[in-house]
């Protein structure tokens, strides 16, 4: 097999549509590339509690059924939702799911939270509720557990460029050395740490990338992440990100 340069499309083995043909644009065929998306938590543990009271977990539902609903329109008919049925699931049993059908990406959307020594106390529609305006933006994760870390990080990259590229910032405040945090942050640019135990990272067997959309604690931040043409934003970075990955389709 000729292998392709990676400058401008990104082209592992792990991407199991790869055509022998020496044109990139041949490289891979949407409609066969199968990407697994995790709307994180459930129902019952939903997550993150944003300032004004909302479980995480329904903010990363609203993502993933957009997110899928883009892919589909894209041409990725075997883009899928782990645990459509929302049921109670295991970090492990999402990566499974994902694994059975040998998925070629996996991408777990979340929103994100501060720790506790950054959050102040105020009423909300009558309750009493936790926020921190002091960070906002995205956060990119992988796990160099991953058998696919170079494909993944790599992915990262270009996931981060599109967020970049609409005008999004990422957190840095992983990174801070203070209990809860400390993570190894491996590009400050596109906000991508290194986070080798993550569950659903570091047991799924192909590349996989946490993303944390923004951080629902922030008020400002919240307000735009329930904004519907924001949500597209970050959707539109997504699938560009993938087809930059993947390659034209056909």
């Amino acid at each position: 097999m000729r292998i392709i340069k990676m400058t401008v499309i990104f082209i592992p083995a792990i991407f199991l549509s790869i055509a022998t043909d020496s044109n990139a644009e041949q490289a891979c065929f949407r409609q066969n590339f199968k990407i697994a998306i995790d709307a994180g938590h459930t129902i019952k543990h939903p997550g993150a509690t944003s300032a004004t009271g909302i479980g995480e977990h329904s903010f990363n539902k609203k993502i993933a059924a957009l997110l899928l609903g883009e892919l589909k329109k894209a041409g990725f008919e075997n883009a899928f939702l782990i645990n459509e049925a929302d049921r109670e699931v295991t970090l492990k049993q999402r990566a499974v799911e994902a694994n059975s059908v040998k998925s070629d990406l996996f991408i777990s959307i979340h929103h994100d939270s501060v720790q506790p020594v950054y959050l102040s106390q105020w009423e909300y529609d009558g309750k009493k509720l936790h926020y921190s305006d002091k960070y906002k933006g995205f956060s990119i994760f992988y796990s160099k557990k991953n058998k696919y870390h170079e494909a993944s990080l790599l992915f990262a990259k270009a996931l981060g460029s599109e967020l970049l590229e609409r005008g999004f910032s990422p957190s840095l405040h992983h990174a801070e050395n203070i209990p809860g945090e400390n993570r190894d942050l491996i590009d400050e640019k596109r906000g991508i740490y290194r986070f080798d135990d993550l569950v659903v990272l570091r047991t799924t067997e192909m590349p996989a990338v946490l993303v944390e959309c923004g951080i629902i604690v922030n008020r400002y931040e919240e307000n735009l992440l329930q904004d519907s043409e924001y949500q597209m934003k970050i959707v539109g970075a997504i699938v560009k990100a993938i087809e930059n990955v993947c390659g034209s389709a056909h």
